[in-house]
């Protein structure tokens, strides 16, 4: 359900009545929660001001938009705003996440993938490629790129969790072991904490690739930012004490 804030100015004597017209907006439009609780953040606010003056502050409000009404013909132009808001809401891509959520994914690298890398990147390194630089190596052959590797935690948090709309503020990789092409990789990322903001969340993610034997071969930590318009973080039921 949308949620909608309502402000009302107080100092002044309304030149209309302005707490029926509410009243009448509330009753048309039942699939939107009013709240009027100014520290909650909505993607609308509404300032109910008596007259023309509009001294009802409203620089504050956490919203993404806010609409001042000064007398009855702004609630009928509020009206349409409300109806788009329904529509737009109805085909919503607001992403829900819960701290816990998790996602994964499996890749196995070819040479194919690490050339295009190299390609596309610019990293010339023989290591990555059949060539005396990775026969005479520690490992004795071609490794993958430890980026091209943690890419898949990226590809995950970009497209699944927490998704599309998500901007990335800070990572901590670690790569503990190579992998090798034709090694199948699996990527799991997962949510464990977020901090909410006026408009956004930042959420701090942490992912693993681990090979088919069990070996982990990178473990990572990564801060999103993640706006409001696209994300909604569900908090979690509290603990019963046992």
């Amino acid at each position: 359900m949308i949620s909608v804030g309502i402000k009302y100015c107080g100092g002044c004597n309304p030149r209309y009545d302005r707490s029926r017209m509410v009243t009448e907006l509330i009753k048309e439009f039942p699939g939107i929660s009013f709240i009027y609780d100014t520290s909650v953040y909505c993607p609308l606010w509404i300032t109910v001001n008596g007259c023309p003056v509009a001294c009802g502050a409203d620089t504050e409000l956490p919203a993404k938009e806010v609409v001042r009404l000064t007398q009855p013909k702004d609630f009928f132009q509020l009206r349409t705003r409300l109806q788009a808001l329904c529509t737009d809401a109805s085909s919503s891509r607001i992403q829900h996440c819960s701290v816990g959520d998790t996602a994964t994914l499996q890749k196995t690298f070819t040479f194919s993938d690490t050339a295009a890398f190299s390609r596309l990147t610019g990293d010339t390194n023989e290591i990555h490629i059949p060539s005396a630089v990775a026969s005479q190596g520690l490992f004795h052959r071609p490794i993958v790129q430890g980026i091209l590797v943690s890419s898949l935690l990226s590809a995950l948090m970009g497209a699944r969790l927490p998704g599309s709309g998500t901007i990335l503020l800070e990572e901590h990789v670690e790569y503990l072991r190579p992998v090798f092409p034709g090694d199948t990789v699996t990527a799991e990322i997962c949510f464990r904490e977020y901090t909410e903001h006026k408009n956004f969340y930042t959420g701090t993610f942490t992912g693993t690739c681990t090979l088919e034997g069990g070996s982990l071969a990178v473990s990572a930590t990564y801060r999103q930012m993640m706006s409001k318009h696209f994300f909604t973080v569900r908090p979690n039921p509290p603990q019963q004490e046992m």
